[in-house]
């Protein structure tokens, strides 16, 4: 559903309404749903999703997938005392890969080799560069980040969401 807007706030809202619909797309998709997520719309955008497993390698920790408009989708288990979530995998190719492809990589979470080392969130977004991340054969290639707020509305605008069920409502 590619739309015409004009102003930075136009821009601003079409890509809070489009990431809204694809969250909530990956969320449904996943099995959880829109309770399970949160959304940041500062800068960089990113998005939130609580998985109701756990990871072998990390039995007594939650397991989330975190989306930024920098990186993509990452893997990542909770901490204690409110520390910083601790990044246990990335998923590599796309920015805004289709919602089916998000839900491979949830799947194959703890049962293939880790593609990025584990670091903290906070890090991995005060880094100007992407962490070196093995491509697994098959896989697309990295996808450069987008550079400007109508770059990221394009990738969004790739999946049709406009069936999705989602939530708007604040």
């Amino acid at each position: 559903m590619t739309t015409a807007v004009d102003t930075p706030f136009e821009i601003d809202l079409a890509i809070e309404q489009r990431l809204r619909a694809y969250v909530s797309a990956v969320s449904g998709a996943l099995g959880v749903g829109w309770a399970s997520c949160a959304l940041d719309l500062g800068s960089p955008r990113s998005a939130y999703v609580a998985l109701d497993r756990r990871l072998p390698s990390h039995p007594d920790r939650d397991l989330a997938l975190l989306w930024d408009e920098r990186q993509g989708w990452t893997a990542a288990v909770e901490t204690h005392s409110g520390e910083d979530l601790i990044q246990v995998d990335r998923m590599g190719g796309r920015i805004v890969p289709p919602p089916a492809e998000v839900v491979r990589f949830a799947a194959g979470l703890g049962r293939r080799p880790r593609r990025a080392r584990a670091r903290s969130r906070s890090e991995a977004l005060r880094s100007p560069e992407l962490p070196n991340v093995r491509e697994l054969p098959g896989e697309p290639a990295a996808e450069e980040p987008p550079r400007t707020p109508e770059e990221l509305l394009a990738l969004l605008d790739r999946h049709d969401l406009s069936a999705a069920d989602h939530f708007w409502a604040a």
